[in-house]
């Protein structure tokens, strides 16, 4: 499609530039026929790889790569799984990603039906007000049918199987008009125009987004009118010019209601403004020289050579057209061999991996058939289904049998982003930290960590969720735990830790989990071993483990004699990032029976990323941690409760606005920018912070805001003035949140909040009474991330 659109727009141009140079020099049917090759180019798919081909000037793969990038839509209420009431609903599956692709076909699709079923719709009612009116007209040695009809603006001929010519009252009236008008209706039908003009409308319909292909359909039947006057003439006779240009100046006073482009009828007339130009070749008669003729033939071939054929690939360049096209999409991993590369047998695709089939990995191979027959196809796009297997590793390698030095190896998952849902499986992500129980001064930084998602396929009848609050984990060294259960109860427990990067240059690859994991592996209770990597990337790596630690049951049957205590041993899995500098560690539970095929699958699927929405550590953070808004609800479009996601954004906006504390935002030195403002001072992460939580509007909005006072210098930094006193925290004032308008990308909230939110112990104070107010909270989805749209801060207060 794309080779095509290029090379036909190409094709348009030319033609239309040959329109130009050869007016008046070649005769008006050949410059008709060129509009042939532009319909040809078109309609039919061709594509021969030629070292001349036009394809060889551009590189359409940018264009493939913007098709074929994923659109991720980010469920909302994925973000609720880990919320801070108990017993909080796990995470749903993420939605199935729908491919940019996809959804231009989706629209050129609808586009081409509407357009269609236009043209059907006027040429259908067009017809039917035809046969209502017209009248069976008599004329003699006509070899189609004739009919008056009063209420057409032009004779025509129209009529697909059985075309017929219809005339109006006018041309009836004199037997000379007459005889131009059914001549050159006739003469349409001699050139097949009542067939080019279906080819015309079946092209715009395919094309309708093209300007270039409306402007090849205006000016082909402004051509194939002037062709059709070259035709009358030469059938009328020379003697007949004079008289054959006063009927077309007669029957074109009227300007026609309807458009001849939407019409599969040829019309007479065009209009008074397309007169001279037909008058003018009436007139003048041009015609062909043999070197105009040759010339012609000369510019066809090539054309056509150059636009009926697609871009010619050197090896290398195949290979690394073939590697680009790899993409995900539906769930399926699809490539394409380069229809550029002639020689498709040339090709040695080796697709294979390992399957997780009844608790064990099994050995597979993909595209055997075509490999051992050599029958790879160019051109061909050829697709795995995740759904079939559970794959738990999947690579390719291509090379060539004419050189075996062009080899590349692709790991195939990972062109999924992490998102290859398996069969029976649903894709979790799990926020940490979780929760701000059991913070404390001495472990603050854990708390601090920048929030990161954990993600991973677990099966189906599992299910996550925080523990119930008197019941969370307040030490180490796995923090902020979450609890993993099915119908029958727990399945396993999941945290995190922070490390530091090991930066010395003598650790060996394979050993330098070991420097990720000392406090799990040197535990004297609990300890991590039997180290097992199922999935190692550039800095990242997931492994299965032994977790053997105390029985708890037996402590005190022991008093003083650890090592007479028994053991207990049950299956673990580890995952680390060390850009994140952070690891998590999932530990099953006693006596739950998961079998290993299961555990290759969530550890090889487990990967950690930065936080899919939400900006820093201090989100929910300590001051909100024990506000209770169990009784706000807020629902999207599809029934998802973003209520959780509205009151994060709600106090990352204030705390952008706070003009007290600016957590969001990390600040540098104070300078003075203003006379008499010393108090500027630098947000050293101002441009990384705001567009994770604000769209550009709502950034705008917040610059003008009369509350903050932001200041960019020539180097690129960003003040603000501060601090102002409000009085009160807006966020920590905020008590309920409702929706008042649901679109499926954008949410308008009322949150209501206490104007006069008091002072210590005023929860106690008889005299006080909250005041209260409302102000609208916008929210809009923006590449699956809600972002606050518009935010209204009080009124600054002097203090």
């Amino acid at each position: 499609m794309i080779e095509q659109l290029i090379t036909s727009s190409f094709l348009i141009l030319a033609v239309l530039l040959l329109r130009m140079l050869l007016r008046g020099r070649v005769s008006r049917r050949m410059l008709y026929g060129l509009w042939l090759v532009v319909a040809l180019r078109l309609l039919l798919p061709i594509s021969i790889p030629s070292p001349v081909s036009v394809m060889n000037a551009v590189d359409p793969s940018g264009a493939q790569q913007f098709i074929n990038q994923q659109v991720i839509r980010v469920n909302p209420d994925l973000s609720d799984a880990l919320s801070t009431e108990e017993d909080s609903p796990s995470r749903e599956p993420a939605a199935s990603p729908i491919s940019r692709g996809m959804l231009l076909h989706a629209v050129w699709l609808g586009g081409a039906v509407a357009t269609g079923l236009t043209f059907a719709v006027v040429n259908l009612s067009f017809s039917r007000r035809l046969r209502r009116q017209r009248q069976p007209f008599d004329a003699p040695g006509c070899p189609l049918p004739v009919y008056l009809a009063k209420d057409i603006p032009s004779p025509c001929l129209f009529g697909l199987l059985r075309p017929s010519i219809y005339i109006s009252p006018q041309a009836a009236e004199d037997e000379s008009t007459l005889s131009h008008v059914l001549t050159h209706e006739y003469c349409h039908f001699r050139q097949w125009d009542h067939i080019w003009s279906l080819v015309r409308t079946l092209c715009l319909s395919l094309y309708w987004f093209h300007p270039l292909v409306w402007a090849a359909a205006a000016y082909s039947r402004s051509d194939c009118e002037l062709a059709c006057d070259e035709l009358a003439v030469a059938t009328l006779g020379e003697e007949q010019k004079l008289a054959y240009s006063r009927t077309l100046v007669e029957l074109v006073r009227e300007k026609p209601r309807f458009s001849h482009l939407a019409y599969t009828a040829t019309t007479m007339a065009l209009g008074q403004s397309n007169m001279k130009e037909r008058i003018l070749m009436i007139v003048k008669s041009p015609k062909t020289s043999c070197s105009a003729l040759a010339a012609v033939l000369v510019c066809l071939a090539l054309l056509v050579s150059c636009t009926f054929t697609g871009k010619t690939l050197t090896g290398a360049q195949a290979v690394d057209s073939l590697e680009q096209s790899i993409h995900f999409q539906d769930n399926s991993i699809a490539f394409t061999l380069p229809a550029g590369y002639a020689n498709a047998e040339d090709w040695n695709i080796q697709v294979y991996g390992r399957a997780g089939m009844d608790g064990a990995g099994m050995s597979i191979h993909l595209f055997e058939a075509e490999n051992s027959d050599r029958s790879w196809q160019a051109g061909k796009t050829y697709t795995i289904d995740l759904a079939e297997a559970q794959y738990l590793e999947l690579s390719m390698d291509v090379s060539l049998y004419s050189d075996e030095s062009l080899s590349r190896t692709v790991d195939l998952l990972a062109k999924t982003g992490g998102d290859n849902t398996l069969r029976g499986y649903n894709t979790v992500y799990v926020t940490f930290p979780a929760y701000q129980d059991g913070r404390t001064a001495d472990n603050s930084f854990q708390y601090d960590t920048q929030p990161f998602d954990a993600v991973l396929q677990l099966p189906q009848n599992w299910n996550v969720s925080l523990p119930a609050r008197e019941e969370r984990a307040t030490g180490g060294p796995l923090w902020t735990s979450v609890e993993i259960y099915d119908e029958n109860g727990p399945v396993a427990t999941m945290g995190f830790s922070r490390y530091e990067r090991y930066e010395g240059g003598d650790l060996p690859r394979e050993e330098y989990y070991k420097a990720v994991y000392p406090n799990l592996r040197l535990g004297s209770f609990v300890n991590w071993g039997d180290y097992t990597p199922v999935r190692t990337e550039e800095g990242s790596e997931s492994a299965l483990a032994t977790v053997t630690y105390l029985d708890p049951t037996q402590l005190e049957n022991h008093p003083g004699a650890m090592a007479e205590v028994p053991q207990v041993q049950v299956p673990g899995i580890l995952c680390y990032n060390d850009d994140l500098t952070v690891y998590t560690a999932i530990q099953f539970a006693e006596g739950y029976g998961v079998d290993e095929g299961t555990l290759r699958t969530i550890a090889q699927s487990l990967h950690l990323m930065p936080s899919e929405y939400g900006l820093s550590g201090k989100r929910f953070g300590d001051a909100y941690a024990d506000r209770d808004y169990s009784g706000i609800q807020v629902l999207d479009a599809d029934g998802n409760d973003v209520s959780k996601i509205l009151i994060d954004l709600w106090y990352c906006a204030s705390d952008a606005y706070d003009v007290d504390g600016m957590v969001v935002f990390e600040t540098g030195d104070w300078v003075s920018l203003l006379d008499n403002h010393p108090q500027f001072i630098e947000l050293t992460n101002y441009d990384e912070v705001l567009p994770k939580i604000f769209t550009p509007r709502a950034i705008a909005q917040y610059e003008a805001s009369d509350v903050v006072l932001i200041q960019k210098t020539a180097d690129g930094k960003v003040y603000r003035l501060g601090p102002w006193r409000t009085g009160y925290s807006y966020a920590w004032a905020l008590t309920d949140l409702r929706g008042l308008e649901v679109q499926p990308d954008r949410i308008v909230a009322e949150a209501t909040y206490i104007k006069n939110p008091g002072y210590a112990g005023a929860g106690e104070d008889p005299a006080y009474v909250p005041e209260y107010d409302t102000v609208p909270f916008t929210v809009v989805k923006q590449n699956g991330i809600w972002l606050v749209d518009d935010y209204t801060y009080p009124e600054r207060k002097n203090g």
